[in-house]
């Protein structure tokens, strides 16, 4: 099977390619694919989101927010976690 891709994309799975995250064009391919079977993109009823967005700042208005600190902190937790499992790297402590 023959599938084109736009420029920027081939740069990326080249990319990836090159850094040692996958073997092959192929398996990059293959990992997206299974990510997007496994976890496929939201798609919302209508007015869905009006609701969740009324459920967040009812939320909000009710428990308070949190500072940028503690967000950016929360997001950096976590894409690092991401990051690691992505990539995970074998301990060289045994």
């Amino acid at each position: 099977m023959t599938i084109p891709l736009r420029p920027e994309l081939k740069r990326f799975v080249n990319e990836q390619v090159k850094a040692g995250k996958y073997r092959s064009a192929a398996d990059v391919v293959e990992e997206a694919l299974t990510r997007l079977m496994l976890e496929p993109p939201d798609d919302f009823e209508p007015g869905e989101l009006n609701e969740m967005i009324a459920e967040g700042e009812a939320s909000l208005a009710r428990d308070g927010g949190q500072s940028l600190e503690e967000v950016f902190g929360r997001l950096a937790r976590r894409s690092a976690a991401y990051r690691k499992s992505m990539n995970p790297r074998p301990s060289l402590r045994s």
